[in-house]
């Protein structure tokens, strides 16, 4: 995976450490670096709309688009 990807979430993503990420939420990778893989998700809104939430995940975590 490199810089600019577009990903989607393999599996559900939370922790107490990290906002929830959905199953299939798309986003897109900013940064790959010894720690995991960082990715700017889109995710819905807590009162409608969408928001983004920078997450870094392991790469077993994603999915790549092509």
């Amino acid at each position: 995976m490199k810089i600019g990807d577009v990903v989607i979430a393999s599996t559900e993503i939370e922790s107490w450490s990290k906002p929830y990420v959905p199953l299939n939420a798309e986003g897109v990778v900013t940064d790959v670096g010894f720690r995991g893989v960082s990715v700017a998700f889109t995710v819905p809104g807590l009162m409608g709309g969408t928001r983004q939430v920078m997450v870094t995940v392991r790469p077993d975590q994603l999915i790549p688009l092509v």
